[in-house]
């Protein structure tokens, strides 16, 4: 039976209808500003507080605690790739040396590279050791590759 019919015979009088509530379209003629709707809260120099105050503070994400350096290995890598610089290696080179650096450090690892010495003197492919006699070598020129690997030396002295 349809709906029709229902009404038309009456059934449907005991049921009573229901009109749903709209919202109404029509805007404000002043809409509330951000301010009154909500508080907003803006940071200053006088009430900005740091968490890092202290060296321990920023360190304390970093090494040991995870692979990140530390500000003592920050520095050391910064004073090691101005080394380098002076040496006359590229750059790449250069980081890739500082980080190993860093990684014999955490390690203990008792050996240097010619790079840290102060008596390595040259530039490149022309490197000579100021200190041979007492490094063991026979004359002051050593090979390229020599100031780039770890070994360790009776002459090192740390530059």
């Amino acid at each position: 039976m349809s709906l029709a019919a229902l009404l038309q015979k009456g059934s449907l009088r005991a049921v009573e209808t229901l009109t749903v509530a709209t919202t109404a379209t029509v805007e404000p003629k002043n809409p509330p500003s951000v301010a009154k709707v909500a508080i907003v809260n803006v940071a200053s120099a006088e009430n900005f507080k740091s968490d890092c105050t202290t060296t321990a503070d920023v360190d304390r994400w970093c090494y040991p605690h995870s692979e990140a350096q530390n500000t003592s290995e920050l520095e050391r890598t910064e004073s090691r790739l101005k080394r380098f610089h002076a040496l006359g290696l590229p750059a790449n080179t250069a980081g890739l040396l500082a980080d190993k650096l860093i990684e014999r450090d955490r390690t203990f690892d008792d050996r240097h590279l010619c790079c840290e010495c102060r008596h390595l003197h040259g530039r490149l492919d022309h490197w000579r050791c100021g200190n041979h006699a007492q490094a063991g070598l026979g004359e002051p020129a050593i090979p390229a590759e020599w100031p780039l690997l770890f070994q360790r030396c009776f002459g090192f002295q740390k530059g």
